[in-house]
């Protein structure tokens, strides 16, 4: 699946199961910084991503200097 159409359809599923605009346009804009990682390693479709490469996106952003909690929101919603 492609990462733009996965985008999409998360915040179909977000709106449908009633979340607030809020937290939809958060929880997108973290999956956007998966997204860009992703495409610097040159994977674009979802099906080619690997347990792997989540544990390196993970140790990646939790080696950024940032406040724990931005670190999880970063992660969360992958």
């Amino acid at each position: 699946m492609d990462v733009v159409v996965m985008l999409k359809e998360f915040q179909n599923q977000l709106k449908a199961r009633g979340y607030a605009e809020s937290t939809i346009e958060c929880y997108s804009g973290y999956l956007k910084f998966f997204k860009r990682w992703l495409q610097k390693r040159g994977v674009a479709d979802l099906k080619k991503v690997t347990h792997g490469m989540i544990s390196d996106y993970q140790a990646e952003v939790m080696s950024l200097p940032l406040a724990l909690e931005s670190k999880a929101l970063r992660i969360r919603p992958i």
